[in-house]
């Protein structure tokens, strides 16, 4: 305890306040969506959904709005894995069906594949 106050008390006072927060996780979740980039907003859908339960609306119209965008340009974050924490009623209805039949109709394919092969 004498060495971390010794360390405080040592270091210039303007990097103090970047080791400790009063901010609770689901502030600073919050905070990270409305005031942050893409990727970090992103990053906000995979915390816990209380964390952004409040501001849900706002996530909601940011995926709404940004979901073909991003199927064009596909950034880093935007994963298999990222789309399936998306909750269900936030994904765009159109992209979701055309996802949905052409699932169907792979799984069709790959039937009547192995029915012919072998």
């Amino acid at each position: 305890l004498t060495l971390v106050g010794a360390f405080l008390l040592l270091m210039k006072k303007e990097y103090r306040c970047t080791f400790y927060s009063l901010e609770t996780g689901g502030q600073m979740s919050r905070r990270k969506f409305l005031e942050g980039t893409d990727i970090m907003k992103a990053d906000v859908l995979k915390k816990n959904k209380t964390h952004w339960l409040p501001i849900s609306d706002k996530v909601k119209a940011w995926v709404t709005e940004g979901w073909e965008t991003w199927e064009e340009d596909k950034p880093d974050w935007f994963t298999d894995k990222w789309k399936a924490s998306v909750p269900e009623d936030m994904k765009p209805t159109k992209g979701k069906e055309d996802v949905d039949d052409e699932d169907k109709t792979a799984a069709k394919n790959e039937g009547e594949e192995s029915l012919t092969v072998g």
